[in-house]
């Protein structure tokens, strides 16, 4: 009677011998395998992660593009695409690098509308901002300014603040030039007072007589006056030489003569009154106290005055013709 053997790998009575005992296919295989821990799978293949990628569905041509590398999910990309249907009716877009000039100005134009720019240079609502005295708006700058700021792509709010800043920058300037002026005026006094004295007052109003009494025979009798304004706004009135040289041409010019003027009254350069002031002068410098310098320069001019008028009048009093 054969012996029962129980070592491994032993065939069983009747058994054939040599071939192997057939594993078990399908689902079985892959439960014995999970069971045991073993075995393989596409969850487990890392060499085989593209058949989990969602990209390895798309066309060769766009499923390695960099774009595609930022999402690492169907939904991931899902999500960005609708933000981003969501965002075009409000986008902005500029023109590429490479287009053209005609390119890049179409495209910029649609920038600078969607952004407030009018649909031309004259349909910018402008109110020309408050001045100080002395400026004017000027029509011509205006146009200007206009075209410029809606070749810059300027919208209206952005203009609105251009003015509102100009308005400041004139109004500091009309302080600054008043300023200027006062110091000008002030400076033109102190230069006049120290050169004339007393007479200061005298001398402008005999420099402002003479284009009062001389130039009202033209423009209507208004050229001494607009004279006159023109000098004072260009400064000159407050330049103590031009007050002194006007004021002796006056004298020259109108000896023997009545002035009308409001700032010099008439028959203030008669004769006689150029001898009274004389004579004044004359006590006053032989007086115990003498005459100032400024005294004495003006009885210098009077007497210079007086012998011409003897020689021209032959020593009469001037007076206005009949």
């Amino acid at each position: 009677m054969a012996e029962e053997s129980g070592a491994p790998g032993a065939s069983a009575p009747g058994a054939p011998t040599g071939s192997p005992v057939p594993a078990p296919a399908g689902g079985e295989a892959g439960a014995s395998a999970a069971a045991t821990g073993g075995g393989t799978s596409l969850v487990r293949d890392q060499g085989n992660a593209s058949l989990l990628d969602w990209r390895a569905t798309l066309p060769e041509a766009i499923r390695t593009h960099t774009v595609l590398q930022q999402f690492p999910t169907t939904e991931a990309a899902a999500k960005t695409l609708v933000a981003q249907a969501e965002m075009i009716g409000r986008g902005l877009y500029l023109p590429r690098e490479d287009a053209d000039d005609a390119a890049k100005a179409e495209a910029l134009d649609k920038v600078y509308a969607r952004l407030g720019r009018p649909k031309d240079a004259a349909s910018y609502a402008i109110t020309p901002p408050a001045l100080p005295e002395g400026m004017a708006w000027d029509p011509e700058m205006e146009r200007q300014f206009r075209e410029e700021a809606w070749a810059a792509g300027l919208s209206q709010q952005q203009v609105e603040r251009l003015l509102a800043f100009e308005g400041r920058r004139a109004a500091q300037l009309g302080n600054l030039q008043a300023a200027a002026e006062a110091r000008s005026y002030e400076e033109g006094q102190q230069a006049l007072a120290r050169e004339f004295g007393a007479s200061a007052p005298r001398l402008l109003a005999r420099a402002r007589g003479f284009f009062e009494h001389f130039g009202r025979g033209a423009f209507g009798g208004e050229a001494g006056v607009k004279a006159w304004q023109a000098i004072a706004d260009s400064g000159l009135a407050n330049n103590p030489h031009v007050i002194a040289a006007f004021a002796q041409a006056f004298d020259r010019l109108g000896e023997g003569e009545f002035f009308d003027s409001e700032y010099y009254q008439a028959g203030a350069s008669t004769l006689d009154t150029l001898r009274s002031r004389f004579d004044a002068l004359t006590a006053k410098r032989y007086s115990p106290t003498g005459a100032t310098p400024q005294e004495e320069a003006e009885w210098g001019r009077l007497a210079e005055q007086l012998d011409r008028a003897r020689q021209q009048g032959g020593g009469r009093t001037p007076g206005r013709a009949a």
